[in-house]
């Protein structure tokens, strides 16, 4: 067992499931963070054999923080119709990123099975709205 830390800047990160500490090679799934499966290939950017969860293949733990800048830097992998980003508990707590989403209950007259809708962040951070939907 090793302590989990953040690939890029070596902060401690927890699992999703509360543990700090990880099996090498095993998967690990970062609480709102991320968990990359590197994968190379002959002639690839990273040019190593296996594949992920494989002897050769490797895993990168990106903490939070990490993984805010990794998704600022490829606005076009972590768009957001691609389902990208992470919950924060309900709408009770602020934003802490522009990639946080919650929920909120809502009873809709014209939609009776229709109970919970998106919320998202303001732009300055500072609250939430709810998603704006596509028409």
């Amino acid at each position: 067992m090793n302590t989990a830390l953040c690939t890029n800047c070596g902060s401690a990160i927890r699992s999703s499931y509360g543990a700090t500490e990880y099996v090498p090679g095993d998967y690990f799934m970062v609480d709102n963070g991320l968990c990359l499966d590197v994968a190379g290939h002959y002639g690839g950017f990273v040019d190593t054999p296996g594949y992920p969860g494989t002897a050769g293949g490797r895993y990168a733990f990106l903490c939070h923080d990490c993984s805010v800048r990794l998704a600022d830097a490829l606005p076009g992998v972590f768009a957001g119709d691609r389902g990208c980003g992470h919950p924060v508990n309900s709408g009770t707590a602020p934003p802490c990123c522009p990639y946080s989403w919650s929920t909120a209950e809502v009873k809709d007259p014209a939609d009776p099975h229709k109970f919970w809708e998106v919320l998202v962040p303001n732009d300055d951070l500072s609250g939430w709205r709810l998603q704006e939907k596509d028409l």
